[in-house]
């Protein structure tokens, strides 16, 4: 092993790194962050970093980046090793993603134990973001809440490259599950260091998340998870102690685990289950987080049937050319009036635009589509703001270099058009394959309820009118903000919401999208961006 000092701009931080790590994980390990969809495959061209002395262009630099990039020193971080390299510039990135917090901040909670200074913490594992909720014990007050970007990022953005990850490095599992802990632990101490309270006060904690990530915290054999059946290493819920699964100073904490009812249905969506009353609606409630693996849940007065797809990470700002989370400078909104027009952004924190986060790219492939400038098919017509590019073919300029003082060119291309095509059809026929099973037809439907950062911030009318949502009254779509969080606390304090989840998780109806019948073709159908179910005419679709 050879070190090497590096410095990285425009911070001027040096660090002392192995010159055979690869630039991204050496900038990583200083505790910065930089994207990388792809977990460092160099296939997102996300990991940009400009690097000095300038090395020799990797094949994925050649294929991922402009001449002019290429010539000023970018590089893709995860294709090179640190060699030679003694500056390393990084883009400027406000790390503060949305992340919600839920409507029920302030709200009492039926708690089983008295007065006291006892401190719970409910812990929302997410892919993305991990958010632990501080409870009184006995009031069940929330006291505070702190988040952070989920560690584990590093080895990639979805749940397959993580479980990719476990099962093929021979610690990997372990380093997972360290990575979820560790964090935990630096939130619970910034929290107390914060409102000056005794770590000794903590002493209870539950857990939701999806099951790979209720698997990875405590530390189970994943290889299942990876492929059919995805059987779940264990589906009940667990009660553990802190010492149990790799807390290194909450030795004592008695933790709860949520239940899960299958391999991609896992704690949090019973959790969110669990805080909209699914379990008791009168009517028909349809509940939809749009993830990476998206989640959909029906309630046919209070019988539940869900299912999941993988829906890819188009709404979350991944695998878009110019994607980028839910922050400051993300594209939040549009409305286009015609293809002559320069669209009207809503970009977060009301600054220059820097990409488009999930629920800008929904609105202006929607906004696109009511304007004629894509068809029902997907595919980018000729215009005024449309031109082809060298590398991505057709494509939309959506902030032209100087609109809305944006610092460079912001495109949509038609490779992001049929992301959305592909995570719109996976929530759509999944919506479908539950309402079959049910017995009923989106007429039926009283309420969505739309889960997490993507559902409260996308504009309803955009959703419908590309069929993402089965056609229902705008008015009936309702954001629901961190449902799963509000679940997660209700667990932490209360044995009757425990013993509620318990019975949610042994009574839903799972449904497996894989084996059912009609799920491919209807996937087909569902491809098309208008909100009726209607086939896909085999020219059309050439």
């Amino acid at each position: 092993m050879v070190d090497t000092e590096l410095i990285l701009e425009p911070s001027g931080i040096r660090i002392v790194v192995d010159t055979s790590q690869t630039i991204l994980d050496a900038i990583r390990e200083a505790g910065h962050y930089v994207p990388s969809d792809c977990g460092g495959r160099g296939t997102c061209g996300k990991c940009k970093v400009v690097v000095k002395p300038i090395p020799d262009p990797s094949t994925a630099d050649l294929e991922q980046l402009s001449i002019s990039e290429i010539r000023d020193g970018t590089r893709l971080a995860c294709q090179h090793q640190v060699g030679n390299a003694k500056r390393v510039g990084i883009p400027s990135q406000d790390m503060g993603a949305q992340i919600l917090t839920d409507s029920l901040m302030s709200e009492r909670l039926v708690a089983d134990l008295g007065d006291t200074n006892d401190v719970g913490v409910a812990i929302d594992i997410g892919t993305t973001t991990i958010v632990c909720y501080f409870m009184n014990m006995g009031t069940g007050i929330q006291l505070g809440q702190k988040s952070a970007i989920n560690p584990q990022i590093v080895h990639g953005e979805d749940v397959m490259s993580r479980l990719s990850y476990a099962i093929e490095n021979p610690e990997g599992s372990t380093e997972l599950q360290e990575q979820i802990w560790s964090k935990v632990e630096e939130l619970i101490d910034s929290f107390l260091d914060e409102k000056g309270i005794d770590p000794r006060n903590i002493t209870a904690g539950s857990v939701v998340g999806n099951t790979a990530m209720q698997h990875f915290a405590l530390g189970y054999e994943v290889q299942p998870l990876a492929m059919a059946p995805y059987t779940p290493h264990k589906k009940e819920s667990t009660l553990v102690r802190g010492t149990e699964i790799g807390l290194t100073r909450f030795l004592n904490v008695s933790i709860y685990f949520s239940p899960v009812v299958a391999g991609f249905v896992g704690g949090d969506a019973l959790a969110f289950m669990l805080s909209r009353r699914m379990e008791d609606y009168s009517g028909v409630s349809l509940g939809i987080d749009v993830g990476t693996n998206g989640e959909m849940i029906l309630s046919k007065h209070g019988e539940i049937f869900c299912c999941s797809a993988a829906a890819g990470p188009a709404f979350e700002g991944a695998r878009i050319k110019d994607g980028m989370r839910a922050q400051k400078g993300a594209i939040e909104y549009a409305n286009i009036r015609d293809a002559q027009s320069t669209p009207d952004l809503g970009v977060i924190g009301n600054v220059s635009p820097e990409g488009i986060c999930g629920s800008g790219v929904l609105d202006i492939v929607a906004e696109l589509r009511s304007i004629g400038q894509i068809d029902d098919t997907g595919r980018i017509h000729e215009g005024p703001r449309v031109e082809e590019h060298p590398k991505h073919g057709r494509v939309y300029r959506v902030a032209d270099l100087g609109e809305r003082n944006a610092r460079r060119e912001i495109i949509l291309t038609q490779n992001d058009v049929r992301q959305v095509q592909l995570a719109k059809a996976a929530i759509r026929a999944g919506t479908e394959i539950l309402l079959s099973k049910a017995g009923l037809k989106s007429s039926n439907i009283d309420a969505v309820f739309l889960a997490g950062a993507f559902g409260n911030y996308m504009r309803p009318e955009s959703a419908l009118s590309i069929g993402l949502l089965p056609p229902v009254s705008a008015n009936r779509v309702i954001p629901v903000g961190n449902a799963a969080g509000a679940g997660a606390k209700r667990i932490l304090v209360s044995s009757e919401e425990r013993k509620r989840i318990e019975n949610i998780a042994e009574t839903a109806n799972y449904i497996e999208l894989a084996s059912a019948e009609d799920f491919n073709s209807l996937f087909a159908i569902c491809t098309r961006l208008i909100p009726e179910l209607v086939e896909l005419d085999a020219k059309e679709g050439k």
